[in-house]
Parts: C-alpha cells; structure tokens; sequence
C-alpha cells in the first residue's frame, strides 16, 4: 500500500526533479528528506492521504504525477484531486500505451506539411528556432515525438549550441530532457520510422 507520506515524498522528488538542475528522480532514486513531523502539520495534507487511498503502488502514482506535471510543472497537490486530472492520467496512459503509432502519426504529419528536405527542418539559421522546434513550440508536434527524433538523430546538443535564445529553448530543453527518461521509446523503431515517412515524400 501507498501511505500519504510515501506520496508526500515522490510528489517532492518530481517536483524537484522538474524544476530543479541539481535533482534527478533517477539519480537518487526518487529519495528527498521531508520531515514526517512537519508533514502531518500540513494543512494540505488531506490531499495526499486521498491520493494515497487511489493507488497501491508507487509505479502507478509516479505515473499519474508525470501525467500532471508533464502538463503544469508548477502545479500544486490540490490541483491533482479531482476530474481534471484523472483526465489527464487516462490520456497520458493512453498516449504511452500507443507511443511508436502516434509517432508515426506526428511525424508524417510534419513530413506533409514540411516544403523544405528534412535536413532544413533542424537548421538553426543564424541563431533562430530551427523550425522542427517552432513546430513544437506552436504545439503542433507534441513533446514525445521531438523526444523520439532526438533519440535518433541527437538534434538538442546541435540546438543547444546554435540557438541564441536562452529563455524559450532554454526552459524546453530542460524540459524535454527532464521528461526523457519516463519515455519508453524504441530508437530503432523510430529510427525506420522517420526514414519511412521522409522517403515517401521526396
């Protein structure tokens, strides 16, 4: 069973990991120090105890968190009692379950829509927002797919290096590389993927 202080502490630990550089949920095993005495003083410590009663494993409640931090980093534990985020859970779980389709999906979307050769999509002229980026930053590519390219072609270190912006690629390129390691993503999967939809529109 999941108790409300076990919740406590994992809702820290990603909570630290999404918003700070020095933590890694993975690193340190998703291990903080809260202090168990000023826990039960909590005024909100109601809403952790009704999370505890949902789930019997930390598997699960690490997901449902990742599946309402990966939509509002800052949110707080209330916001994550109610319909809105079982919502997002359900979609979230879903889009994991079918994470190469939707892949697919996305990036023959772009390579439909894309006039230019698929090199041009990654090009950081003179500084700006390459425009595979800008796509995802007008939210018509969605994060796990921009994570599945960079899985294959390691495109965010080129951009981390070209981009002069600092402030919108920054705070994405934090994220994305925070949200990485909870993706189940099958490179060599997406690899034949991306060659598959690029060819067939040459």
């Amino acid at each position: 069973m999941v108790s409300s202080f076990d919740v406590y502490q994992t809702y820290l630990a990603l909570k630290f990991h999404f918003n700070k550089e020095d933590y890694d949920y993975f690193k340190y095993h998703g291990r903080v120090r809260p202090n168990e005495g000023s826990f039960k003083l909590r005024r909100d410590r109601i809403f952790f105890e009704k999370l505890a009663k949902k789930f019997n494993r930390v598997d699960e409640l690490v997901n449902y968190l990742i599946a309402n931090m990966t939509e509002d980093r800052q949110f707080w534990i209330r916001d994550l009692v109610g319909v809105k985020a079982e919502a997002r859970y359900t979609k979230w779980k879903k889009k994991q379950e079918s994470l190469s389709y939707l892949f697919k999906e996305n990036v023959s979307r772009v390579a439909d829509s894309w006039d230019g050769t698929f090199d041009e999509l990654f090009e950081c002229s003179e500084g700006q927002h390459p425009p595979l980026f800008t796509m995802y930053a007008r939210g018509e590519v969605d994060a796990e797919t921009l994570i599945g390219i960079d899985s294959v072609l390691n495109c965010f270190e080129k951009w981390d290096r070209e981009i002069d912006d600092e402030l919108v690629w920054g705070d994405a390129y934090f994220y994305l590389c925070k949200y990485r390691p909870f993706l189940k993503i099958d490179s060599g999967k997406f690899k034949k993927i991306l060659q598959e939809e690029f060819v067939k529109n040459d």
